[in-house]
């Protein structure tokens, strides 16, 4: 349980950091 909270957690600041790197490059 643990694991995927740590997994979704990471996921979800690297698709930030993509969006945001787009943006900044967009």
């Amino acid at each position: 349980m643990k694991k995927i909270l740590i997994l979704k957690t990471f996921f979800h600041l690297g698709l930030r950091r993509i969006l945001t790197f787009y943006i900044k490059h967009g």
